[in-house]
């Protein structure tokens, strides 16, 4: 029998298998590092945030602003409203007085005031805001390239739920004043949020 010739001896490493080593069109490469750095800002998105992407989470009647903050002072007489500018929206920041405990614990019970604004901050704090505009019942987020939520379109449920967890006012006053949460489908970040504050009191 003829001799067969000698093969090459071809030993294969296994970090070069598949495609580890091809060469991407530049197309291709752009395209993988968007990919690279998507993965990398998905480790910065916040809890439950492709939830709140949907923005037909905001879709349904819509409330003045105005209508809220008088609402929100009927049963809370306590509550203060300071207008304000974020982002280019006008706005109402929403006000509560402190406690004596809560003074001391930030250090302006011996603070001395010498103008009303002075004295208003020294003696409040701050527990809530929304936009002067008609407001959505839920809450959704705005992203950008990179997919990361950059502004919150604010909604009722999220200024209420801002009032119960500063202890302003009660999950029962708002199923009084504005039903009961449990009946929209939406409502379940809001629930879970209240029953997180009730095991945690």
């Amino acid at each position: 029998m003829p001799k067969q010739p000698d093969a090459p001896l071809v030993v294969t490493d296994n970090r070069e298998l598949g495609d580890k080593h091809k060469i991407l069109s530049p197309q291709e490469a752009v395209y993988a590092k968007r990919e690279a750095l998507l993965k990398e800002a998905s480790k910065f998105k916040i809890g439950g945030q492709a939830e709140l992407e949907d923005p037909d989470r905001s879709s349904g009647p819509r409330i003045p602003w105005q209508q809220l903050l008088m609402r929100l002072q009927k049963i809370c007489p306590a509550l203060r409203a300071k207008d304000g500018h974020v982002d280019g929206k006008d706005t109402i920041a929403l006000y509560y007085p402190k406690t004596d405990a809560e003074k001391i614990n930030d250090g302006t019970m011996w603070e001395v005031a010498t103008t009303e604004k002075q004295r208003f901050h020294r003696d409040h704090k701050y527990v809530g805001g929304f936009d002067k505009d008609y407001l959505p019942w839920y809450s959704h987020v705005k992203l950008d390239s990179s997919h990361l939520a950059t502004r919150e379109v604010r909604g009722v449920m999220t200024v209420l739920l801002m009032l119960v967890r500063a202890k302003v006012i009660t999950p029962e006053q708002v199923v009084k004043e504005f039903g009961d949460p449990a009946a929209d489908q939406r409502s379940g970040r809001y629930l879970e949020q209240i029953n997180y504050e009730n095991i945690c009191q």
